[in-house]
């Protein structure tokens, strides 16, 4: 299917308790406006058909975001999966670096486009799971 920039587009993610245990992981899950997470636990990476790496303005400037952490946790039992759905919005402007570090926004280019997100927990509690998980490769097409 193919999608207008800054339209939400519906990703459905699915999480699997590959253990023989029970674990519990943070209940709310979020999109983050960069690359470097801001905002949320699933981080976008979204590259071109040529695998070069998108880029948009929140990705070279510091970004105000407050959020109130979450101390709502879900049980995932073991061998079990949960699954949600996100609502990710592919960005009007990118950035394209340019030389002395001036970064200038264009339009997106119509055409595929591909996303990987990593959902990440950064809890320290012993009782939670943390770590990162990548997803696997989707593609989009986006329009004019």
């Amino acid at each position: 299917m193919c999608h207008k920039s800054g339209e939400p587009i519906e990703i459905r993610f699915v999480l699997k308790n590959l253990t023989n245990e029970s674990v519990s992981i943070l209940n709310s899950f979020s999109i983050a406006v960069n690359r470097r997470g801001d905002g949320g636990n699933l981080v976008p990476l979204i590259t071109t058909s040529d695998t070069l790496a998108v880029h948009t303005l929140a990705d070279f400037q510091l970004v105000d975001i407050f959020s109130t952490p979450s101390n709502v946790y879900r049980q995932v039992p073991a061998n079990q999966a949960i699954d949600f759905v996100a609502e990710f919005i592919f960005p009007d402007d990118l950035a394209q670096s340019m030389p002395n570090e001036i970064v200038k926004l264009v339009t997106p280019a119509p055409g595929q486009y591909f996303l990987r997100f990593v959902y990440i927990s950064y809890e320290g509690n012993q009782d939670l799971w943390s770590g990162s998980i990548g997803s696997n490769r989707i593609e989009i097409c986006i329009l004019n």
